[in-house]
């Protein structure tokens, strides 16, 4: 399931970051890997900003 499909390229980088950061993401999603993967499929480079 692509629960990050809908989002923007700077949303699901922002996502990560976050999520490094140990801060929440909308829609309580935390799951990296699912967002490094919508990446990857748009074939963009899977990092977050500050990675």
């Amino acid at each position: 399931m692509r629960t990050y499909k809908d989002w923007t390229e700077n949303e699901l980088r922002n996502a990560i970051w976050h999520i490094n950061e140990g801060r929440s993401i909308p829609g309580g999603y935390t799951d990296k890997d699912e967002i490094r993967e919508e990446l990857r499929i748009r074939g963009l480079d899977d990092k977050g900003y500050h990675e």
